[in-house]
């Protein structure tokens, strides 16, 4: 199974979207998580950091079980911590939404490299 690892202070957390936790969460969001990024993509606008740690938190159901909401803030604070910032972890909930089939990679070749196969992105 497929996941995106996401290290906060030397801790790795295994973070996927599965059917359940996607459907989880567009019910605490009141829309389909690609909705947030089609948004993003539109008016430059940054989602509220109590979407993007609602959208981690759900990330981290699957493989990383009992983890509370209260636990996303902590490890948050920990990221931030570290230098990082709201636009980064947008980036890392990307990447989660790609491993989760939620959204295409860019650009896959083969191993010829003959053909790029380009994957429609937003």
């Amino acid at each position: 199974m497929l996941y995106y690892t996401f290290t906060v202070k030397d801790n790795d957390y295994k973070c996927r979207l599965g059917a359940k936790e996607c459907v989880d969460l567009e019910k605490k969001l009141g829309t389909n998580p690609l909705n947030i990024f089609m948004k993003i993509a539109q008016t430059q606008e940054l989602p509220s950091l109590e979407v993007m740690i609602t959208m981690l938190h759900a990330s981290l159901q699957k493989y990383n079980h009992g983890t509370t909401m209260e636990t996303a803030y902590d490890i948050y604070d920990e990221y931030v911590d570290e230098g990082h910032n709201l636009m980064d972890l947008v980036n890392v909930i990307m990447e989660v939404m790609k491993v989760s089939g939620l959204i295409p990679e860019e650009v896959k070749e083969d191993d010829n490299a003959k053909n790029a196969v380009k994957v429609i992105q937003k």
